[in-house]
């Protein structure tokens, strides 16, 4: 009796919708493959590896793998299939209501603490709108930014 050994398992893919997503395993000795999907076998999937292709919510779940030798030894892996559907963050920023054409520094500091140090992110040499808004894309790393916008005409 020869006897199978999964070296490599099914890892967990997380994937955006549409997406495909391949699980594959590495056994030993190994000479039949039965895919299933939460338990239940996927139809002509009886290979080493299963690829599910434009990857939609319903096929979230478990995809298990068993393999096994001519003389009915068996063993079986397991690894799930999860969605990304967004990312999501969230930006701090400021509304400059000013002169169009005039310059402007947007600056940011962390702490309001004395003495205040702060930080130019931009400067706006004319303003093309107003209201204009500007996003600090940095931002949702820091778990808290202080904003001003100095006109370089009144420091």
């Amino acid at each position: 009796m020869c006897k199978i050994q999964i070296l490599v398992p099914p890892g967990d893919q997380v994937v955006a919708c549409g997406s495909n997503a391949t699980f594959s395993v590495v056994a030993t000795n190994a000479s039949l493959y039965q895919w299933q999907f939460n338990g239940t076998n996927i139809a002509g999937a009886t290979n080493a590896s299963l690829v599910v292709t434009n990857a939609r919510s319903p096929q979230a779940g478990v995809y298990t793998v068993v393999v096994g030798d001519p003389a009915g030894y068996h063993l079986n892996a397991s690894a799930t299939l999860a969605f990304s559907f967004l990312e999501l963050h969230m930006y701090a920023g400021v509304t400059i209501k000013g002169r169009v054409g005039g310059g402007y520094l947007v600056e940011y500091t962390d702490s309001l603490t004395p003495p205040v140090q702060w930080t130019v992110l931009t400067n706006i040499v004319s303003l093309p709108v107003t209201p204009y808004i500007y996003i600090d894309f940095d931002s949702v790393a820091q778990p808290k930014r202080f904003y001003r916008v100095v006109s370089p005409d009144c420091p």
